[in-house]
């Protein structure tokens, strides 16, 4: 798994997790979560929904997880060019 960056606004280690959540009523939804405890800041990234009345098993838990650790960990200045 991919190490953590410090938060990018208060430079506090972040936790990371799963959550579900239901939609509407109808549909249980899991996220891969990053948080920063101190500023509540939070990235996540839903991977899979489920039909309650089924229980079909959550699917992609290791892409969601290297996703959202990677979408944390980009910054602004990941994409910008230095001038010699």
């Amino acid at each position: 798994m991919e190490e953590l960056k410090p938060c990018p606004f208060c430079g506090n280690i972040p936790t990371c997790g799963t959550e579900f959540y239901e939609s509407c009523g109808k549909e249980i939804k899991l996220t891969a979560v990053v948080e920063c405890t101190v500023c509540g800041v939070r990235k996540r990234f839903i991977f899979k929904a489920s039909d309650p009345n089924t229980y079909v098993p959550f699917s992609d838990f290791d892409y969601a997880f290297s996703r959202v650790l990677s979408e944390w960990n980009r910054r602004a200045s990941d994409d910008k060019t230095r001038g010699d």
